[in-house]
């Protein structure tokens, strides 16, 4: 039975060890180390991921620093979402042609003004990859 590989794998599956790394999967490299490397910690309670994750709970009910620790953690959360959100939108337009590619470009416009993995990642991959 072939498994699917997980996101750290999928950047040298399949390929020869001397072959050199093709741009693409430069980029799920990048991913992982960026995005799914801290939500895996994160979402399997493990290392830092469980000191992101109970940093805002240990603290007393009502600490105001837990607030702030909290509204942090959101608002990075929502950042982290909505830009992956924004990046599989951007390689369906890319691969599927809809016709989205303005609007989408757009979105990447005002997102990377004010979340800064946004203006990151745009930078990598989607201005070059979106250019009309």
């Amino acid at each position: 039975m072939v498994r699917w590989p997980n996101a750290g794998a999928m950047v040298t599956y399949g390929l020869s060890p001397t072959a050199p790394t093709p741009p693409t999967r430069d980029f799920m490299k990048y991913l992982n180390d960026w995005f799914y490397a801290d939500l895996s910690q994160q979402a399997h309670l493990g290392g830092t991921g469980l000191m992101k994750r109970a940093s805002a709970l240990i603290r007393d009910r009502r600490d105001p620093e837990r607030e702030k620790a909290l509204t942090k953690n959101k608002y990075s959360w929502l950042g982290q979402s909505f830009t992956l959100i924004l990046a599989i939108s951007s390689e369906m337009e890319a691969y599927f042609h809809f016709g989205l590619r303005e609007r989408i470009n757009y979105v990447w416009s005002v997102t990377s003004s004010a979340i800064a993995v946004a203006k990151e990642m745009h930078e990598k991959r989607y201005a070059e990859l979106l250019r009309g």
